[in-house]
């Protein structure tokens, strides 16, 4: 178990309660912690973003419309969202999404001084940030085929331009039986997906920033739990994180 805190970020009011599917940032951090790697302190906590830290980022117009219902179920994708009050839409939904956005953003500073960071929250902040590695319906609907794309865009996106950081958004709505997912990869998938992810960046020397997206299963956060201790255990990135700790 790990004595220092690990470049991860969490808060437990990141669970947006009425809606059980989005519990799995509680049920993700939880694995963590009995996995004996990690403890309860072992987490970085945020703050939400000021008014004006938005306003930096995104239009008075946009900010106005998230207090539209049809605005947020779009941006969630879930359809009941429209019709529930907006006073319990500001506190069981708006207030758990700054949160996370504040998530994403301390996350993005750690990995530039660890090398790596993980927002245990969904990537709010950085989706818009990102220059996005696209690919097609028909190379999305395999293990094989999708990883295949995936190693493929990465090299080509790398013999194009250096990247000064990475942004990963790590959706796992791709997994077979997601009831808004188009896909049908398995769980060896998205494990062997973070991990070719992280593998070029540590090759590469470029900071990485993991944040969460899209998953609308129970099964997602035992998933997306196992992968990250799959990425410390494999690239030894707690003794990184000790030895960042101890240059700084």
């Amino acid at each position: 178990m790990t004595s220092k805190k690990a470049p991860i970020v969490y808060h437990p009011s990141y669970n947006i309660a009425f809606w059980n599917l989005e519990k799995k940032y509680k049920r993700i951090h939880r694995i963590l912690v009995a996995s004996g790697l990690f403890n309860v302190n072992s987490f970085y906590e945020p703050s939400p973003p000021t008014p004006l830290d938005l306003a930096k980022l995104h239009s008075n117009q946009y900010l106005d419309s998230l207090n539209d219902n049809a605005q947020l179920q779009k941006i969630l994708e879930v359809p009941f969202i429209a019709v529930l009050p907006q006073a319990l839409l500001k506190k069981k939904v708006l207030e758990p999404m700054l949160l996370q956005t504040g998530g994403s953003v301390l996350a993005a500073e750690l990995a530039l001084d660890y090398g790596w960071g993980i927002n245990l929250g969904d990537g709010y902040a950085l989706s818009s940030v990102a220059a996005p590695i696209r690919l097609t319906t028909s190379e999305l609907r395999t293990d094989e085929k999708y990883l295949q794309s995936i190693q493929s865009n990465i090299f080509q996106s790398f013999s194009r331009f250096h990247p000064q950081f990475i942004v990963y958004n790590a959706g796992t709505d791709c997994l077979e039986g997601d009831p808004l997912g188009s896909m049908n990869l398995s769980t060896d998938a998205i494990l062997k997906r973070d991990e070719l992810v992280f593998r070029t960046a540590i090759e590469h020397g470029v900071p990485i920033v993991m944040v969460l997206s899209g998953g609308y299963q129970k099964k997602n956060a035992e998933i997306i739990a196992t992968s990250i201790l799959n990425l410390v255990n494999k690239f030894g990135l707690l003794k990184e994180a000790t030895s960042s700790e101890l240059s700084t």
